[in-house]
């Protein structure tokens, strides 16, 4: 767990709703370089969601640029994008 992530989420984050939750799932699994692999069935445990939820959070928290995912050979790795945690070029 990342607390700079959280905490980045918490103070900069523009998210609302049912993505700020995903994004706050994805953060608790964060690395100190702001990438996480959480599957999508752990994040909507956490975040309380259902699944398709989850997948239209991470849709609509791309589109904000505030996550990056990666897909490889069966599971997702996302970065967060914030402030000196996960900044990826």
């Amino acid at each position: 767990m990342s607390v700079q992530a959280l905490t980045w989420v918490f103070d900069h984050s523009q998210s609302r709703l049912a993505a700020r939750l995903a994004l706050l799932a994805i953060a608790n699994h964060a690395g100190s370089d702001g990438w996480a692999d959480p599957s999508l069935f752990t994040i909507a445990c956490e975040a309380r969601l259902n699944e398709r939820e989850v997948q239209d959070a991470i849709r609509e928290l791309e589109a904000s640029g505030e996550l990056s995912v990666q897909v490889c050979a069966g599971c997702s790795r996302y970065t967060l994008r914030g402030v000196g945690i996960g900044v990826r070029g």
